[in-house]
């Protein structure tokens, strides 16, 4: 039995076109407007064969080529999982596939930012006083992550938005719903200003240790990275793009 063309569809669509551990794009563009080929892999979770990675396990999943069993992963990725099956277990498997998906759903434009000290190290757009106000008010320390190359006016920019943020940060806990109003009131606007001066803000609630700051064992931390919007780490999905490059791709599938 060979993968249905409406389960490949599913998947790469649900994918985002990137890879599920370490985001990069297996969908490449050979030139514009013409060719795309494919650089990753439609990969088995349980192996097709009994004495493959996780191949033993066969008897679990309904189907070998079933949605459910299969994942998308760069070829370095694909090698990697493949050689440790150990550590990357069915459910481990699994779980990535299912947070990458959830994470695709719900942001179009994510970074990856190998800094977070993440296994796992993208986050979403900010794009709303809302997701802000969910960022920064779940963590018991802030991070925060700017570019290097900035000039004063924008040192100042970002400098008085982190402060707002940690600020507010601080005290969400024990405002009452029309302070909780006020605040994100007052971060949209320093968040629309970033955006006119050619910013983007990305964030999330990640849980990791800080020994620096005495926290051994993990605990909440409000991570915001700003990049500038030309910034080629940021990942953009355009499911339409996706589709036709599916579609048009060069594939041995």
């Amino acid at each position: 039995m060979a993968i249905s063309d409406k389960t490949r569809k599913r998947l790469w669509a649900n994918s985002g076109g990137l890879c599920a551990i370490c985001k990069t794009r297996v969908l490449k563009e050979l030139k514009s407007g013409e060719k795309h080929s494919i650089v990753g892999d439609e990969c088995h979770i349980v192996a097709r064969s009994p004495d493959g990675p996780r191949g033993e396990m066969g008897s679990e999943v309904p189907s070998i080529d079933s949605y459910e069993n299969l994942i998308i992963l760069c070829r370095n990725c694909h090698k990697i999982v493949d050689e440790y099956p150990d550590i990357y277990t069915v459910d481990k498997l699994g779980k990535i596939k299912h947070e990458h998906e959830v994470m695709i759903a719900e942001n179009h434009e994510v970074i990856v930012d190998e800094t977070i000290g993440l296994e796992t190290d993208f986050l979403p757009r900010i794009l709303t006083g809302q997701d802000l106000i969910h960022t920064i008010g779940k963590g018991l320390v802030f991070e925060f992550h700017k570019p290097e190359d900035l000039e004063d006016w924008e040192y100042e920019l970002i400098g008085t938005f982190l402060e707002l943020c940690s600020e507010w940060g601080e005290i969400l806990s024990d405002l009452p719903i029309k302070g909780r109003f006020d605040a994100e009131r007052a971060l949209i606007k320093e968040l629309k200003e970033l955006e006119s001066a050619h910013f983007y803000v990305f964030g999330a609630n990640i849980s990791k240790s800080v020994p620096e700051q005495g926290f051994v064992d993990p605990v909440g931390v409000s991570v915001l990275s700003i990049v500038r919007q030309n910034d080629p780490q940021i990942i953009r999905i355009d499911f339409n793009e996706l589709e036709k490059m599916i579609d048009d791709s060069d594939s041995s599938y």
